[in-house]
């Protein structure tokens, strides 16, 4: 059973649910079934929060999509400006 309890968080913004996953163990570079890192779905919903919890769980700050989209680049195609 693949398990996605960061991924979610990070991409519905819930920072406590995140944290709380985290403390359990969980990677903070979880991806979610079609490859995106938690890192990149953060971002692309501007998510500071999250993103920060992410960081200093040591989440990879170059993971990228299969299409090759990091965070970074995520955040600005969605015109996510305070990510930036």
């Amino acid at each position: 059973m693949l398990m996605l309890h960061v991924y979610n968080a990070s991409r519905s913004g819930d920072e406590a649910a995140l944290r709380r996953w985290l403390a359990r163990g969980e990677s903070p570079d979880q991806q979610g079934e079609l490859g995106e890192p938690a890192i990149v779905a953060a971002a692309a919903q501007g998510h500071i929060g999250v993103l920060n919890a992410l960081v200093e769980a040591g989440a990879s700050l170059e993971a990228a999509t299969p299409r090759g989209f990091t965070a970074l680049l995520a955040a600005a195609e969605k015109g996510a400006e305070e990510v930036l």
